[in-house]
């Protein structure tokens, strides 16, 4: 298994992630946090097994929270 960190730009953010390598595919393992272009934070949480795992907050341009759900698996369940 190997894992690395990452930076993904999109035309509204830059992201950072972590990815593991499992049977040649690429897979969204660890942290992952999202910036608005502007450098606020976007959304915070965190994957295990390319599935959103426990807390995750989602933010507004100006850094007001905007959304918080916990997840478990891949589904939301707070």
């Amino acid at each position: 298994m190997q894992v690395m960190g990452a930076l993904g730009f999109s035309q509204d953010s830059l992201v950072e992630y972590c990815l593991r390598r499992c049977r040649g595919w690429m897979i969204a393992d660890g942290p992952f946090i999202e910036y608005w272009q502007n450098g606020q934070l976007w959304s915070k949480g965190k994957y295990k097994n390319g599935k959103k795992e426990g807390p995750w907050v989602s933010y507004e341009r100006d850094g007001k929270v905007w959304k918080k759900g916990t997840y478990k698996n891949g589904v939301k369940v707070k």
